[in-house]
């Protein structure tokens, strides 16, 4: 891991502080007129915000022994990494998520793929911003996101990663790039095996370009889901080929068991 050099965050509190007031002054009219609802209770609410403070404050949190590398739920407590990660090298140094793909979190990343309310997408980029935010030890020099084809941009009409990506980038005060490509389509993930996945994904992502400064820069790679860990293998890897110092991994939720993404 990097030093001990706390991340730009803080310095988003004042940024988002200043505008409050007129967030406010905008935001309480049309809350009258339109009648926000919690995207998860239906509780009214007087703000654009998608989620109350109730369901926000509850949102399940990961839970027992975890592998240290990709929070991989571990049969013991005396254990550190499981499997994978203490006989594979990964590619990224550690994976940090904000909780397991389900409840709450899952019924926003739904939402969010499905493009049906943008707004999600300033609610989770915030939530991911906290918490980067607290990993005093991580201080990455810029963020990138997980690519997606031509194709598959053009039938979902936008990258949520991405979209993620710029909303942390823009409250950390970090820059966001494009630092990978993904130049052909491979077959869904979500119906393949564990081992199907890596293969699925053997060569599909590329670097996008050098860096003079690669060799000392440290990526922070930002997706909505990590399950298996093959496409943030494949985008680490294709990172460190490129000469980047080291890949970290922050993501929205982890999945596992009959929870993954269908």
């Amino acid at each position: 891991m990097s030093g001990g050099t706390r991340t730009n965050c803080s310095a988003s509190r004042s940024w988002r502080s200043k505008p409050s007031w007129l967030l406010r002054w905008i935001e309480g009219p049309l809350a009258v007129l339109y009648a926000p609802h919690c995207l998860l209770c239906g509780r009214s609410l007087d703000s654009f915000a998608p989620v109350c403070a109730v369901c926000s404050r509850i949102l399940p949190q990961l839970s027992g022994a975890r592998c240290l590398v990709c929070q991989q739920p571990l049969a013991e407590n005396d254990l550190d990494l499981c499997i994978r990660c203490g006989v594979h090298n990964r590619g990224f140094a550690r994976v940090m998520a904000l909780g397991p793909y389900a409840g709450g979190w899952r019924r926003l990343i739904l939402d969010l793929k499905a493009g049906q309310d943008r707004i999600v997408a300033r609610f989770l980029s915030a939530r991911l911003s906290d918490a980067l935010q607290r990993q005093t030890s991580l201080a990455p020099s810029v963020l990138t996101f997980v690519p997606m084809t031509s194709r598959e941009r053009r039938i979902r009409g936008f990258n949520q990663s991405q979209l993620l990506a710029a909303g942390v980038a823009r409250l950390c005060g970090l820059p966001v790039r494009r630092l990978i490509t993904k130049p052909f389509d491979t077959e869904r993930q979500s119906v393949l095996r564990a081992s199907e996945r890596r293969e699925n994904l053997r060569g599909a992502f590329r670097a996008v370009g050098s860096s003079s400064e690669a060799e000392s820069e440290s990526v922070l790679l930002i997706d909505d889901v990590f399950t298996t860990g093959a496409t943030a293998e494949a985008c680490s890897y294709a990172l460190l080929e490129a000469g980047y110092k080291e890949v970290n991994v922050l993501v929205v939720a982890r999945a596992e068991g009959s929870n993954a993404p269908k």
